[in-house]
């Protein structure tokens, strides 16, 4: 509530006064405040207000290429409506675009439309931007077109770019926890969701990876587990042990029991005849979790990873096995000499590591 009347104030005491009567009455604007900014608005154009509240439909602040492609108009004519906004201290210009320059105008615009009117002219926004891919870069416009069509009704368009857009989030992980939650949503209600977002487990695994990404541990396990219920028995040995693994570490990170019971059962769907780096991995995971909860224990798990990844070949698993073992022998004090010696190895392998082509 706080951070909305700051935001929304914008530094007005008379605003901020309304905003937190509005707060402890049920949230809804006060008329009074509400009449004040639709009359400040009434005072300018028609042209004028048709273009505030398509710009109210694009958010706070719009790209003054975005609603030169959307309001269709000619460029002298959007200059003049621009500018009579301007001049009316509506908005504010910058370098490349326009703001309002009060939050509250924005959302008293916006409220003020008819239903037929929101869908139609975010739908009119959506078309702009799938038709001028330049208009923006393309994780931003993955957010936006996302946003507009499913404010336009599309479910299927919503769906495809929700998946595009949860997918180009390098670094944004709760704007892609975002997306990939409001794609699942419409799973259901969109025909053929696998052949635009893959398996359904597969892209489970990808949201619960978001949602631990950005810091929420709870929805992490909580789609994890939905995506071991969707692949059930169908799903390959290697497929669910790896699930298994990574609900161990969402466990632990949230301080459940039962970690190395999970571990175990993820080591004992894979083949042990055959040493494989997969193995290895899940091996040397096991002993690190016992570093942390049984550290006698960790010695035995870490060496038999350590011999796992050698018979496989994986420096880089053999060298955080090494590291494991070298830390639990250091913390214990059972051996000085071999503790610092396992550490050494470890970074000799790492350093050896790093010249490997990455695939």
């Amino acid at each position: 509530m706080i951070k909305r009347v700051a935001s929304a104030g914008g530094g007005i005491p008379y605003f901020v006064v309304e905003l937190v009567r509005a707060s402890r009455s049920g949230g809804e604007l006060p008329e009074t405040l509400r009449d004040t900014l639709l009359l400040r608005i009434s005072r300018v154009g028609a042209d004028c207000q048709r273009l505030l509240r398509l710009m109210a439909v694009g958010g706070n602040r719009v790209e003054h290429d975005v609603i030169a492609t959307v309001a269709g108009l000619q460029a002298i004519d959007l200059e003049r409506v621009l500018r009579e906004a301007i001049e009316a201290n509506l908005l504010v210009p910058d370098k490349s675009g326009y703001g309002f320059r009060h939050a509250l105008m924005r959302e008293v615009l916006h409220d003020d439309l008819l239903p037929g009117e929101v869908t139609r002219l975010h739908r009119a926004y959506a078309s702009a931007l799938e038709e001028q891919p330049d208009l923006m870069p393309d994780s931003v416009r993955a957010v936006q077109l996302a946003h507009h069509w499913y404010a336009a009704r599309d479910n299927q368009a919503a769906f495809c770019w929700s998946v595009e857009a949860a997918r180009l989030q390098r670094y944004g992980y709760a704007e892609a926890l975002r997306h990939y939650e409001r794609a699942l949503a419409l799973w259901e209600v969109v025909p053929e969701p696998e052949s635009v977002a893959g398996p359904l487990p597969e892209f489970l695994d990808e949201a619960s990876m978001a949602a631990n990404d950005a810091g929420d541990g709870d929805r992490s396990l909580a789609l994890l587990n939905e995506a071991l219920r969707v692949a059930g028995p169908d799903a390959g040995p290697e497929a669910t042990a790896l699930r298994l693994a990574r609900k161990a570490r969402r466990m632990l990170n949230l301080l459940q029991p039962g970690v190395l019971d999970l571990m175990d059962q993820a080591i004992s769907l894979v083949p042990s005849d055959q040493p494989s780096a997969f193995l290895a991995r899940l091996q040397d995971y096991r002993a690190s979790i016992q570093l942390l909860l049984d550290k006698p224990k960790a010695i035995a798990s870490a060496r038999v990873a350590i011999e796992t990844a050698a018979a496989a070949g994986d420096p880089d698993i053999e060298s955080s096995a090494r590291n494991t073992l070298g830390c639990t022998l250091a913390t214990l004090g059972i051996d000085p000499d071999e503790g610092p010696a396992q550490l050494g190895r470890a970074g000799e392998l790492a350093i050896t590591d790093m010249t490997r082509t990455r695939y």
